[in-house]
């Protein structure tokens, strides 16, 4: 067994469907969005390092978590200002979070 579930609350289908598909460089966005208070330089330094802009990054977001949550989870086109996971999705996105870096580790 993987994980003791007094550390590590069980992530719904859902969302493990979402994490597992989840590239490493969308995973830094959405951890940059769930932990900064201003996660605006990061997605862009991270956008950058992926040669792309980070609207799309946040669309890539979005439309990985509508196929597998079934809603976005990211405020759309809030870059520059209010960058968030949307609040009814918060919770499960910190799991996400703290379940990807404790199985990457």
């Amino acid at each position: 067994h993987l994980a003791n579930p007094t550390v590590l609350p069980c992530l719904p289908p859902e969302w493990t469907n979402f994490m597992v598909q989840l590239p490493e460089h969308e995973f830094m966005v959405l951890k940059a969005i769930v932990e900064l208070e201003n996660p605006t330089p990061s997605v862009s330094r991270i956008a950058e390092r992926q040669m792309t802009m980070p609207e799309l990054l946040i669309d890539e977001i979005n439309e990985r978590s509508l196929s597998t949550v079934g809603d976005m989870i990211l405020t759309p086109g809030a870059v520059g200002g209010g960058l968030a996971v949307r609040p009814e999705h918060l919770f499960w996105a910190k799991q996400v979070v703290i379940t990807y870096e404790y199985l990457m580790h």
